[in-house]
């Protein structure tokens, strides 16, 4: 609650910067390579471990996709800023099984043709304070309360009569980090941030990029980076790990 009652305040604030002209608009093109695992039972029921934990690479097919980021930052103060950011993630599969499996208390047996779909919402409000450098070099903390929602669909269309599965986990999650700024010259920028959390039965969250930024004019940032994102959320017998890890690509307007 003390998390959230700091990030409001900061971002009611936020007034003050449309004023001082302190406003960053970015958006990126994402890659990442995913790795995911997931386990959905139904109600009390007891499903064999080994059909019900799902590689949803190797099981269902699913494929790599690109994602968008969008970021929204606030200049508050000198080295004080409020940052709104989502990240949607979705991916497909359609193959057929090798093994049985069981989701959502369906069971779905060896040969079947599975359509499958994952999709994952990340969204975050954070506030990040500078708290120690200078104009070259600048360290802060990173306070953030992070939601994330992830969705899992099973469906065997050509079955009579057809079975599908849906399981969706989410979770809001407050997490800590660090945020590293340094400028070797007037058009270079280099970066680095993590934030995390491990919040026990509930699962975990940890977040972290590394990049450069190229700043041509005062109002674009050319920006490339590399980012991790690990995510598992649990639910009695339910889970969902998830790791997507790639570079992305994009820009930063500034106003």
């Amino acid at each position: 609650m003390r998390v959230l009652v700091v990030l409001t305040s900061s971002l009611l604030s936020a007034g003050t910067a449309l004023a001082q002209g302190g406003i960053e608009l970015e958006s990126y093109l994402w890659r990442p390579d995913l790795t995911a695992t997931v386990r959905s039972v139904a109600g009390d029921a007891i499903a064999d471990p080994s059909q019900a934990t799902l590689d949803l690479e190797e099981d269902l097919g699913m494929q790599d996709d690109d994602a968008f980021d969008t970021r929204l930052t606030f200049h508050i103060g000198p080295r004080s800023r409020v940052r709104l950011a989502w990240v949607g993630l979705d991916t497909t599969g359609d193959q057929e099984l090798d093994r049985t499996v069981e989701f959502d208390g369906r069971t779905y047996v060896a040969g079947t043709r599975v359509v499958s779909a994952l999709r994952i919402d990340y969204a975050r409000v954070g506030w990040i304070w500078e708290f120690a450098g200078n104009e070259q070099v600048r360290l802060g903390t990173v306070v953030e309360a992070k939601w994330v929602e992830i969705d899992t669909t099973l469906d065997a269309p050509d079955l009579v009569p057809p079975v599908d599965g849906t399981d969706s986990l989410s979770a809001l999650l407050p997490a800590v980090g660090l945020a590293l700024e340094v400028a070797p010259g007037r058009l270079l920028g280099l970066f680095a941030e993590v934030t995390g959390i491990a919040a026990g039965d509930r699962g975990h969250v940890l977040d972290g990029e590394v990049g450069v930024r190229l700043t041509p004019t005062p109002y674009l940032t050319l920006v490339g980076g590399y980012r991790t994102l690990d995510v598992r959320i649990e639910d009695d017998e339910d889970f969902a790990d998830v790791a997507d890890t790639g570079p992305y690509v994009g820009l930063r307007l500034q106003f």
